[in-house]
């Protein structure tokens, strides 16, 4: 620090401009790119301030990114250096930092352009009721290591409902006959295998065949739903550990009429599974994979939880460590996103998780420009921080350069929701599911909204993913109730309370059957509870306080619905279309409140 003596035992550094590697008592640490840049400027400027705005502009040019993203790739070359008494790198309150070089320190001149492969790994793997088994899967510990081939076994075909055994037989055989084309994988059938349990003796025969990982899934009918359900596992034989690899959606049958559609969803699941399966099974480049299994086990654990899109504040402390231990793993950093947008609607943590969200977006971006999943998580993170405008800029930029990404069209469709152009919201939702039918993911939390704003009930239910979370369960009897199945509205609602009591959709849940059984001061109360306890975390989000407005509507109590409406608009949630179309705000036009709303809403009739 100023006017104090510098350690002399600081360590010499070295840094290899054409691989990215830095030197540091003779061990070699890989830095993420930006990061890389970062310390390039320090070691072009020693021992002057260099002002924030100046690094960020010299770093990351054009891009848009917020000081977080500096502020990680300080915190990264402090854990490098050792630096934790930043005696190297000197923060200057409100202005910058001071990089005061080690002794014996240099920078190598660049030599042949030679950048690191920053390979994605997968979020999820597709497969069926049946199984996959890899041998020897995630133990080599470099890519020359795994250049051998890889034995992966496919178990017939066992479901739950013989309704669906024709569809996981037709995808089981795509998948085997689309695995046999990979020349690195030997593929063969193990026979059945149906799992009663969880048990180290439930996968006794999977081990007898020498394979150390398997692959499972299941087929299931979602009530309510119009698709069904495929949940994949991912099994550690030796440990009889379970993991999610994925969840995505199937037709409810395969017949005559419904042949084709089912067809080209089945091609679209059986590649998504190459394109995500773990690069160690395909002998790939696993450089940027997680070096240990524990880490891999970990954000494993992580997916499995962020796909029940509840609380869990934990998460993000779990997924820490293991991005910096493999910086350049995509899939990592995006899951530590996800827990930190999480972390703001589910446990009310406040805008900080905003602010590490954005960040750990942004760290995708820069492996993975225009990462689609980056864009969604940072932009709603954005809108929830008000700044709804330059959500939609970035997010329609990022479209229109990708025009054929359905997911960056179902990032627009929502923030145009945000802003309140409903007709511009249905567009873009519309396309993206043109493009891609299974462009909505459980971990994400997506869901076509827009439908609902509009009253289109049955195009919300036929677009919507057959997940199984309280915040899709609620979402699905909300729509089974506004088109009359209040039966089943509360079946679902009802099994999703008694799941999941303590998860805020659930809560909703009650709410939802209070007001279809007609205990409208029930219903008021839960609303009221939840409302006190968010607003008084720092939680009030716009999305759901217009949700908390619509079902207070609902029940009758219209002066507590305009005033969180009002709330919600506060929140920049400024969907005035959706006070004009939704028809749950039928009974409350009526009213005086209502009308006085409208006059300071600048005429909106």
């Amino acid at each position: 620090m100023p006017g104090k003596d510098r350690d002399n035992s600081t360590p010499s550094l070295e840094l290899d401009e054409s691989t990215g590697a830095v030197r540091i008592n003779g061990r070699t640490i890989r830095l993420r790119p930006k990061t890389h840049a970062v310390l390039e400027l320090f070691l072009q400027s020693p021992n002057t301030l260099l002002d924030k705005r100046h690094i960020i502009d010299k770093v990351w040019g054009d891009t848009v990114v917020t000081e977080d993203s500096l502020t990680q790739c300080i915190g990264e070359l402090r854990r490098a250096l050792a630096d934790d008494s930043r005696s190297i790198i000197e923060t200057v309150p409100r202005r910058g930092f001071i990089f005061h070089m080690p002794k014996g320190s240099e920078s190598s001149p660049p030599q042949n352009s030679r950048r690191a492969k920053w390979i994605a790994w997968f979020a999820g793997l597709t497969l069926i009721t049946g199984a996959i088994v890899v041998a020897g899967l995630f133990q080599q510990d470099s890519p020359e290591a795994a250049e051998h081939e890889e034995f992966i076994a496919v178990a017939s075909i066992a479901s739950p409902q013989e309704a669906v055994v024709s569809s996981a037989r037709l995808l089981s055989e795509a998948l085997r006959l689309r695995l046999d084309e990979v020349a690195t994988l030997s593929v063969r059938s193990i026979g059945d295998w149906t799992p009663t349990g969880l048990t180290a003796q439930d996968l006794e025969p999977v081990s007898a065949t020498g394979a150390n990982w398997l692959v499972s899934g299941e087929i299931l009918k979602v009530e309510g739903a119009e698709s069904n359900r495929v949940q994949v596992w991912l099994w550690n034989v030796s440990t009889s550990n379970r993991y999610s690899l994925g969840v995505f959606s199937l037709p409810l049958n395969s017949d005559a009429e419904s042949t084709l559609d089912f067809v080209a969803l089945r091609d679209l699941v059986v590649e998504r599974v190459l394109d995500r399966m773990p690069r160690h099974a395909l002998g790939n480049d696993v450089a940027t994979f997680p070096s240990t299994l524990r880490d891999f086990e970990i954000y494993a654990h992580v997916m499995v939880e962020l796909e029940k899109e509840r609380c869990d504040p934990e998460l993000a402390e779990l997924m820490q460590p293991v991005v910096e231990n493999t910086p350049g793993f995509t899939r990592g950093w995006m899951a530590l996103a996800w827990t930190h947008w999480v972390e703001y609607w589910a446990c009310g943590t406040g805008p900080e998780s905003l602010y590490e969200a954005i960040a750990a977006a942004e760290q995708v971006l820069e492996l993975q420009p225009n990462d689609p999943l980056a864009i969604k998580v940072k932009t709603s993170a954005l809108a929830a921080r008000g700044e709804v405008a330059e959500a939609l800029r970035v997010a329609e930029l990022a479209a229109n350069s990708s025009p054929e990404d359905a997911a960056l069209w179902s990032t627009v469709s929502y923030l145009r929701n945000y802003a309140g152009d409903l007709t511009l919201s249905r567009e873009a939702m519309d396309r993206a599911l043109e493009i891609d039918p299974l462009v909505l993911v459980a971990e994400t939390g997506e869901t076509p909204n827009v439908y609902i704003y509009v009253n289109d009930w049955q195009m919300y239910l036929e677009a919507q993913p057959p997940f199984d979370s309280p915040f899709f369960n609620f979402q699905r009897a909300y729509a089974l109730y506004r088109l009359g199945d209040t039966e089943s509205a509360v079946r679902i609602a009802a099994d999703t309370r008694q799941r999941f009591p303590a998860d805020l959709y659930s809560r909703f849940c009650s709410v939802l059957i209070a007001i279809i059984e007609d205990k409208t001061d029930v219903a008021e109360n839960i609303l009221v509870g939840i409302m006190e306890e968010r607003d008084s975390g720092g939680q009030t989000d716009g999305e759901v306080a217009y949700r908390e407005a619509i079902l207070l509507a609902l029940a009758g109590r219209t002066d507590r619905a305009i005033a969180r409406l009002q709330t919600a608009f506060h929140q920049n949630f400024v969907c005035h279309e959706c006070v004009r179309r939704d028809s749950a705000w039928s009974v409350a036009r009526d009213s005086a409140a209502f009308q006085e709303w409208l006059i300071q809403q600048n005429g909106l009739r």
